[in-house]
């Protein structure tokens, strides 16, 4: 008796379409034999929930529907494209943000400056750009490509650049001056920087802005040029608090080194894990939170005399002689607020893996 090969089956996935024609050709579960061809009309935007095996269309006509025909033929990239990604900087939360997303079998376009860079990106399965925000001729490559979601999460090389207006302000207005037309959503990594002093007061989307430090003004001009843009129905602002995770901790190296004077002994630190930080990128994208700003920080924001000491206690230091700190009045450590993330939380699902900062250096 003759064996048919064998068939995998297929994961469930959920499909989306926008008034678009899907057609497809591929051959029966025969070993031999016609192509059957398949189009069907989406006049709405639908979502379909499917879970098969693939074989011929007869199959699944009798046991799903047509309807569900067609979406299987979509799993197998026969009809509609997967989900399409870019994500402009690609460093400490943009490469694990690409990563995550092609581990959900998205296609992940990555930005770098570097052909070396660029040719490792490739080898890991994801599809680099080599581009650089601040020359527009580079950026250029952008207006021919359409995306379902670009994320905007340039860091600032200080051993490149010289002015942060130029990465973030002028980099941002090149992508929005080439970014193709077609673009889905659009969703930038700002900075909870863009707020003042608050003597510890809890500060929300509602609370005005007051930038003090320069990385916290290019911040803000950089939303204002999203939010005056042909994009602005279809953006989305994060406001991150201070990333850490895996081997990036805030002032460890101050504390395990006894660097007491850099430290400052008074006022609120707001962190946000980068596992945190890559999800609530991925459920905004996924809901389509258009034309809103969050703030992106952990649950529980922590008195950063708390925060030193407990680095402190796992290099075995004893306590902090506080007397000696002398923390700069122009450093991030001389403003006190705490982040609410309740809009984030409540608008969209999320629930954090790390609601304090204990829970996120666990292991660590």
């Amino acid at each position: 008796m003759r064996r048919g090969r064998s068939k995998k089956p297929l994961a469930d996935k959920t499909l989306f379409a926008d008034r678009s024609i899907l057609t497809s050709k591929f051959r029966s579960n025969k070993t031999s034999g016609p192509r059957y061809s398949l189009s069907w009309e989406f006049n709405n935007t639908v979502a379909l929930k499917v879970r098969s095996s693939f074989v011929g269309p007869s199959i699944i006509d009798r046991k799903f529907g047509p309807l569900c025909t067609a979406a299987v033929l979509q799993l197998h990239q026969l009809t509609l494209k997967t989900v399409k990604r870019l994500v402009i900087g690609c460093g400490f939360l943009g490469l694990p943000l690409a990563k995550f997303w092609q581990s959900s079998g998205d296609s992940v376009h990555v930005t770098t400056r570097s052909e070396q860079r660029a040719a490792d990106f490739f080898a890991a399965g994801l599809l680099p750009l080599v581009l650089d925000t601040t020359k527009p001729t580079t950026v250029q490559q952008l207006e021919s490509m359409e995306f379902d979601t670009v994320v905007s999460a340039v860091g600032m090389d200080r051993s490149q650049y010289k002015s942060v207006h130029d990465v973030y302000v002028g980099g941002m207005q090149n992508v929005l001056n080439h970014l193709n037309e077609n673009t889905g959503q659009l969703v930038y990594v700002s900075s909870t920087g863009v707020y003042g002093d608050f003597d510890g007061a809890w500060v929300d989307e509602s609370s005005p802005t007051d930038p003090q430090r320069d990385g916290g003004k290019a911040c803000l001009a950089a939303e204002e040029l999203l939010k005056a843009s042909r994009f602005a129905d279809r953006t989305t602002i994060l406001r991150m608090a201070g990333l850490y995770g895996n081997e990036r901790i805030p002032t460890k190296s101050a504390v395990a080194s006894k660097q007491w004077s850099k430290l400052s002994a008074t006022g609120f630190l707001n962190l946000i894990h980068v596992d945190d930080a890559v999800q609530a990128i991925c459920v905004v994208s996924d809901r389509r939170n258009f034309a809103e700003t969050y703030l992106v920080a952990d649950s529980n924001p922590t008195l950063r005399r708390e925060y030193y000491q407990y680095l402190a206690d796992q290099f075995e230091l004893g306590p902090i002689p506080w007397s000696d700190a002398r923390p700069d009045p122009n450093s991030r450590g001389s403003s006190s607020k705490r982040i609410s993330n309740r809009k984030l939380l409540e608008q969209t699902g999320l629930v954090l893996k790390h609601p304090d900062f204990r829970s996120g250096l666990a292991g660590t």
